[in-house]
Formats: structure tokens, sequence, C-alpha cells
């Protein structure tokens, strides 16, 4: 479900309300890598770009792959270090759903499946309790990649990278694997379960389920099919390779009857994604200690040579003091 006015309102109260569900702190590691995101201002490395994040702003974003070599990452960003947004997806399952409020009645392009619905059948741990397909109440999930079927002037992304573009370079994310968002002061971890479709005047980016987006900005009273978050300041974080989608001694709480028992369920998973990302990503060290150790003379004329924004901060404020 896209943004609308409702939404950009509900943005400033959904601040003042709790977060639910199971959120944990967001990693220092994530914290940095969050910073050198925003602090770079635009991706380098555009898998895919031409994405707007409401109908009404025609400011375009991208699929970016800066981090794709070193972590296996891909990320979605808008330009001027803005981040991506979070619509309200209600695909997947519909009739006799867990935790089905109604709210979701208020959307307007609800899919009855999920992109991946026959990877949901195919799971012998789901099939084995009867799911046949993501309920967006209690599973958690984020909508990631585009398609254009039956639009090929738009822009796509196929984050399995199945086409002749191979664009990840022989990665791939797999589907049902395990993502990472982080929203406001919180991390939390969700499926990679569907994707944006073709439908809409444009083609869009920043989409999850509604489970997920209610345990990000709010609960019920501010999140439903009709009313997402409309801030870019939410971080998508997809993982390549095989380790990211549970194995059959990590299995998701497909029995789950709430969100946060499914969402807790993704965590081993999750956790060790994420330890993928050094400390340092928000940057190397403006110099080395070995190179703080340099002796007087040496020293000073070695530093005074880098960049102002690169010295220590101690030199730049011992060249900066006022004379007297």
């Amino acid at each position: 479900m896209r943004a609308s006015l409702a939404t950009i309102a509900l943005s400033a109260v959904a601040l003042l309300l709790p977060v639910g569900g199971s959120a944990r702190e967001i990693p220092e590691n994530i914290k940095q890598l969050k910073a050198a995101i925003i602090a770079k201002g635009d991706c380098q490395k555009k898998l895919a770009s031409g994405f707007r994040v409401t109908e009404g702003n025609p400011t375009t974003g991208a699929y970016c792959g800066d981090m794709l070599d070193k972590y296996g990452i891909i990320y979605q960003q808008m330009p001027s270090g803005q981040l991506s947004d979070m619509d309200v997806d209600c695909d997947g399952q519909q009739a006799n759903r867990t935790g089905d409020d109604g709210s979701c009645g208020l959307s307007t392009d609800t899919q009855p499946q999920t992109s991946f619905r026959s990877n949901v059948r195919a799971n012998g741990a789901a099939a084995a309790i009867g799911v046949q397909d993501l309920n967006p109440f209690i599973h958690s999930y984020v909508v990631f990649g585009n398609t254009n079927e039956g639009k090929p002037s738009w822009p796509s992304f196929d984050p399995q990278d199945r086409g002749r573009r191979k664009l990840l370079g022989g990665k791939r994310v797999e589907p049902l694997s395990v993502m990472a968002v982080v929203c406001g002061d919180n991390l939390f971890y969700g499926l990679w379960g569907d994707e944006n479709g073709p439908d809409g005047r444009y083609p869009m980016i920043g989409e999850a389920g509604i489970g997920l987006a209610r345990a990000c900005f709010g609960g019920a009273t501010t999140i439903d099919g009709g009313h997402g978050w409309s801030n870019t300041d939410v971080l998508y974080l997809a993982f390549t390779g095989s380790d990211a989608v549970p194995d059959a001694s990590r299995q998701p709480r497909w029995d789950a009857t709430n969100f946060a028992d499914f969402e807790r369920s993704l965590a081993p998973v999750g956790d060790a994604l994420v330890s993928r990302v050094e400390k340092s990503a928000a940057g190397r060290p403006a110099c080395p200690p070995s190179f703080l150790r340099l002796p007087g003379i040496i020293h000073s004329t070695l530093v005074a040579a880098l960049p102002l924004a690169a010295q220590p901060t101690s030199y730049r404020a011992m060249r900066q003091r006022p004379s007297r």
C-alpha cells in the first residue's frame, strides 16, 4: 500500500508511541553502517534506479550494491542521504488468518498471494502445519525487488539475479532469506517475502508486511492497510548467500500465533548475518595507531600533508587555534 497524505500526518504521531513486537537495540556495527550510508549521500554502485517512495514526489532512489562485494549486502537509498520509507503490505494469506483485525480492508492494492507462496508451500516445516502463504499480521516480511510485467519501460530489479544482466556478480538473494530492518531506534528481522509489482502509477520501493510495520511504528492506532510510514529513514538490508535462508535446524516459528514470537525466531540467522559487518563500516580511522606514534617532526610533516578532515582532531584544533 502506497503512502498518502494521511501517512505523512501520522509519521510524527507514531514517534510518540511505544514500539511493539520484539524490538532489539541496533548493534554498534549496524549503527555505523547506517551512518556511513547516510553520510555518503547517495550510493555509488546503483544496481537499479528510478524508484519512488511516494507517488507525489518525483525524486527517485535506487537499489545499492556499495556493500555487496565486502559484506554481501544490498540496500535501498534515496538521494541526499535519505534511505527508504515503509508502506504497508497486506498480500498473502487472506482467509482465516490469525491476528487479522480487519485493518487491511483499507488497502487498495492487496494481492491474494505473495511472490513466494510456492516457496512457503515447499518448506517442509511450514507445510507440515498447513501454512500455505505468508500471513502479513504474523509473519515478519519485507517487500524487496521490483517487477515490471506489462510495463517494460519501468525499471525493475531482481535480487535473485536470474536474468542475463548478472548485476550481482554471481551472488543472489534467496527467497525467504532473512533481512534486517533498521527503523527508529530498533532492529527487526524479516523474511524476504514479496516483491513490488507494476501496479500503481509509478515504480515504488519501501514496503513491509503490516505486522512488521506496526512493530516499527506504533501499532494499530497509527498503522493500517491505508497508512504507513512516510519518512525516508528506514534501512532495509538484504543478504546474499544460502546462509541467509533458515536451514532445518533454525526454522522460523511457523506455528507462531503472534508477530513477536515469529520475529524472534529469525534472530539466530539474523544475528549471524549482521555480524558480517565490521564495526569500521563507517570508515577507517583517520590515522592508524602506528602512524600516530611517529616521532616529532616526521609525524607533524606527514599529518600536515593530509586533507584537513583526515587530520587528528587534536592536530586540527592546534592549527586552527587563533594566534595571540
